[in-house]
């Protein structure tokens, strides 16, 4: 019975560290997103009538303001307002991207001083 507590404690241990590392490997992964759902096919963003593929592409500056996520949802069939997004919470904040038009491409503030690059999706 001590030796099924101690491995259950070990399992659990090497769990949790195992998802930190995973984490820190990543720097957009550190931020408070939520899951896609499988009905999307990647995370995204729409804004100004344009849907933006979420990338793994960091950027520490930005242009002006484009304003922020009016709604969230993992529901493709929805009705949403835009900007909406299926990863960013509301209220996360769209910038432009200095010396790129927001016709290719916009930034996502992610948490302070880091923004995540998204880039219009083929269509």
């Amino acid at each position: 019975m001590r030796k099924i507590v101690i491995i259950l404690v070990m399992l659990l241990l090497s769990a949790c560290t195992g998802h930190e590392a995973a984490q820190n490997a990543n720097p957009s992964a550190l931020e408070p997103r939520l899951q896609s759902a499988a009905s999307f096919p990647y995370p995204s963003v729409r804004w100004n009538h344009q849907t933006y593929r979420i990338t793994d592409v960091t950027l520490t500056e930005v242009d002006e303001e484009l304003g922020e996520i009016a709604d969230y949802s993992l529901d493709e069939s929805e009705t949403l307002t835009e900007p909406y997004s299926n990863y960013y919470r509301e209220g996360t904040k769209l910038y432009a991207i200095k010396g790129k038009p927001s016709s290719l491409a916009i930034a996502i503030l992610a948490r302070e001083g880091l923004y995540i690059q998204a880039e219009v999706a083929p269509k």
